[in-house]
């Protein structure tokens, strides 16, 4: 996951600054209108510090990456974070104001219909098709984790193990 925001960070920011480079007007309007009313927040705040930089900083400790307490909340904010990037590159700047919250219901509840069926055709498909493979011998080995210990990191190892 963090090189997913890693990546999708360089990618935005790459296409940014591409576009505003080349300085083409029939390229460069689309980032002129988002630089206005609420969608000159959206991008800063929500996407910036939201999508990016949040994640980023609490994927950086291993030992987080491993407490399904944080990843899963995380998770979702990433999911509610790619939703208003979709929102932002999507949605049309027609109105002087910015972003307007009168039909975000209708597109939360279109997200919410497509996400329930999907789940449901996925939750009805996965006793046929399990998640795991049935019959590899190496299946124990491999989902062996990385768990820190609690005295990791206090001594170095000696080269060539204990003797």
């Amino acid at each position: 996951m963090l090189a997913f925001t890693v990546f999708w960070a360089y990618i935005s920011f790459s296409q940014y600054f591409i576009i505003w480079n080349a300085n083409i007007p029939e390229e460069t309007f689309w980032y002129v209108l988002r630089e206005k009313g609420t969608w000159n927040q959206i991008g800063k705040y929500v996407i910036i510090l939201g999508h990016f930089f949040l994640p980023f900083l609490m994927l950086l400790r291993i030992d987080w990456k491993l407490k399904l307490t944080i990843m899963f909340p995380l998770c979702a904010w990433a999911w509610v974070m790619h939703f208003f990037d979709m929102s932002f590159n999507i949605l049309p700047a027609g109105r002087p104001d910015g972003f307007s919250f009168r039909w975000l219901w209708l597109d939360l509840g279109c997200l919410a219909f497509i996400g329930g069926l999907l789940t449901k055709v996925f939750l009805k498909n996965l006793n046929t098709h399990p998640a795991f493979p049935q019959k590899d011998p190496r299946l124990a080995e491999g989902l062996d984790v990385y768990v820190p210990s609690a005295s990791a990191g206090k001594t170095a190892p000696s080269p060539g193990g204990a003797k």
